[in-house]
């Protein structure tokens, strides 16, 4: 697809995160940044950033970060560590400390033949293929744990004293992402974390921050003694206001302008429709607006987008996307019906669709974890409702307005 047409580079729906190349293009959240100022101020090592994906904790945690790092205050890797499902807690660690080589050689050339740094990197690559040979050894976990452990943390404090050499006055803040975790079913992997990582937060000079639900707070921060010394302040993030919406798309058209008439193809009223449906999340918007764009073609995207034009095509995108996951007959049954009645307990959709309960249960429980819906618990009862692409694809669109 050609952006010319709009007086644009390129396509400013993009998920994008900030980098510390666009951080004009950060909007808001002035209260969030200085309760981060404030924590990073205490005495306590982990700040926890509560939020769902979508709601732009990362851009949050990004701008922070690198306006920090731009005050030579604190180094900071460029990308976040993001920590996936069943990950080993070894390797979480590898990835983390070969990030944070590479963003000095990255932003300092000359270390490359600084003795210290070039020596620190020899015991990196060591330590690195200890870990990618782990699996071989059947009680490796067993036997070598705490040794990897201990090398860990003299990497780590190598590459402290390497940062302060640098000029960097208090040190490296960390962020680190568990979003793509889920409470219900990486319980055990979160424990693992949690106790293993409690003496790295505890060394001197680092910083850290997290970001993840409230769930995975729930688990890696219980309310204890020892928890109490690591983890201080913890901000919640709620979305974004449309209006803070729709300055980033402007600011976007405006960093990706080709001359004075670069304008938006899709107008404010379709993502105002979207921002509602997807209870404000930034990166659903952009998701979907890039989808629209790329399924219309010709003279159908040679004027403006509005609402009327994109409703019907929002939704055969998305129902033809969940069609490509192999759902069953009774997996779409089940999701039109929560779509246009919402929060609901499974007996209900099972007395409603005149199903078997176990039956319900199971389709349930995978839609859970396919993403599509989401369950809480409520006293004894399991209440589910729709995530956003369930409620473009099959909701009735008057309610999303």
């Amino acid at each position: 697809m050609s952006w010319k047409r709009w007086g644009l580079k390129d396509n400013p729906y993009l998920s994008n995160s900030i980098d510390e190349t666009t951080l004009e293009l950060f909007i808001g959240r002035s209260n969030e940044i200085q309760t981060l100022h404030d924590a990073l101020s205490g005495t306590k090592p982990v700040i926890f950033l509560q939020s769902q994906s979508g709601l732009g904790g990362t851009a949050l945690g990004n701008f922070w970060r690198y306006n920090l790092s731009q005050r030579r205050l604190y180094f900071s890797p460029y990308m976040e560590l993001r920590v996936e499902a069943g990950q080993d807690f070894y390797q979480v660690i590898a990835n983390l400390i070969e990030s944070i080589n590479w963003s000095i050689k990255q932003k300092y050339l000359y270390m490359a033949k600084d003795e210290e740094f070039v020596n620190h990197e020899s015991k990196s690559k060591h330590f690195f293929n200890i870990i990618s040979s782990r699996s071989a050894y059947k009680d490796f976990r067993e036997v070598g744990g705490q040794c990897l452990y201990e090398e860990a943390e003299k990497l780590f404090e190598g590459i402290k004293n390497i940062v302060l050499r640098l000029g960097y006055e208090h040190g490296i803040l960390i962020q680190i992402c568990l979003q793509n975790l889920q409470a219900d079913v990486d319980d055990e992997h979160l424990y693992e974390f949690r106790e293993k990582l409690a003496a790295l937060f505890l060394m001197g000079h680092y910083k850290w921050l997290l970001i993840g639900n409230a769930a995975v707070k729930k688990i890696l921060n219980p309310t204890n003694q020892r928890n109490s010394a690591i983890y201080g302040s913890e901000i919640v993030l709620t979305p974004l206001e449309f209006k803070e919406l729709d300055e980033i798309l402007h600011r976007r058209k405006e960093q990706l302008a080709l001359n004075q008439y670069a304008r938006l193809p899709i107008n404010a009223e379709v993502t105002k429709y979207l921002y509602s449906a997807c209870n404000g999340s930034l990166k659903d918007v952009l998701l979907i607006c890039s989808k629209l764009m790329g399924s219309l073609h010709g003279y159908q995207i040679s004027s403006e987008i509005n609402l009327e034009s994109a409703r019907p095509t929002i939704k055969k995108i998305l129902q033809e996307h969940l069609q490509e996951k192999n759902l069953t007959a009774l997996s779409f049954e089940i999701m039109e019906f929560l779509a246009k009645n919402g929060h609901t307990a499974s007996s209900v959709i099972a007395e409603q669709l005149q199903k078997k309960r176990p039956n319900i249960s199971k389709i349930l429980n995978h839609l859970n974890k396919a993403g599509l819906i989401q369950m809480e618990v409520r006293g004894r009862n399991r209440i589910y409702y729709p995530l956003t692409e369930v409620k473009l694809a099959f909701g009735e669109t008057s309610r999303m307005e």
